[in-house]
């Protein structure tokens, strides 16, 4: 339940507010209001236990009543929360996907790119759960900005998002990869030069062999692009698919594929 706030514990809360992006840490009450740390700890705690604030991990708190304060951070915004946590880092995957138009499913869960190391794929955050997956820094490039309540966030933009499909294709599957494919080719976003550049840039072959065989499957058409894939094949047979039995070979893409399809070579 909430308790009252003298007017010095309100100024002291909005300012806290202001200069961060909504996600509190003691280091930050510390600094900001010329506390020590103990003190920083025990006011934090105490906007806590009075309802003001929700610690989401030792030590981070997110505001939980704003209206009073006039603020217009949202609680527990999981871009905030991901910005603060996983930088440096961008919105990728079925969360991009999604902002993007590539799908109409509605995801309770954010997918989030960063280079800090992470131990675990999945990771909750307060309500938030969050799937992560570790990128190098020189992987982190193909963004666009979005405002959340003031705030820069990053997401992978319309072909980073394919190309992130591409290559780390055992998080979403095979039909996920191919359903954001095929959405993309349909779209405005189209872009294939830019597709193309991207994929050399991440250094990784086997995308060109995903890439190819989408687009004779999807976009026969383009056989420029097509011609252009099949001369930078990486070498040996790959899975289409890691976590999917392909028993099946498709020559031309050096492509290790499931049985249904065959059909295709």
């Amino acid at each position: 339940m909430l308790k009252g706030l003298s007017t010095k514990r309100r100024q002291a809360l909005s300012e806290l507010l202001v200069k961060t992006q909504g996600v509190i840490t003691i280091d930050d009450a510390q600094r900001i209001l010329s506390l020590s740390r103990v003190k920083a700890q025990t006011f934090l705690w105490s906007l806590s236990r009075s309802g003001w604030l929700k610690m989401v991990q030792s030590g981070t708190y997110v505001p939980i009543s704003l209206d009073v304060l006039d603020s217009q951070i949202t609680v527990e915004n999981p871009f905030l929360l991901a910005q603060h946590f996983f930088e440096p880092c961008y919105f990728g995957g079925w969360t991009s996907a999604s902002f993007w138009g590539f799908t109409d499913q509605l995801f309770q869960k954010t997918w989030v790119f960063t280079s800090q190391r992470i131990t675990h794929k999945k990771k909750t955050l307060g309500e938030n759960k969050f799937i992560l997956t570790h990128v190098s820094p020189d992987r982190i490039f193909g963004t666009a900005v979005d405002w959340v309540e003031s705030h820069k966030i990053f997401y992978s933009d319309p072909h980073k998002t394919v190309i992130d499909f591409a290559c780390f294709i055992q998080d979403y599957g095979l039909n996920g990869f191919f359903d954001i494919f095929q959405a993309y080719l349909s779209s405005s976003h189209k872009n294939l030069s830019l597709l193309t550049e991207y994929a050399f840039k991440m250094g990784n072959r086997t995308i060109f062999k995903r890439l190819g065989f989408g687009l004779e499957k999807f976009a026969p058409e383009e056989e420029e692009f097509i011609l252009l894939y099949q001369t930078n094949l990486s070498h040996g047979y790959s899975k289409i698919c890691s976590s999917l039995e392909c028993p099946k070979i498709v020559r031309r893409w050096r492509l290790r594929v499931p049985t249904y399809l065959v059909n295709h070579d």
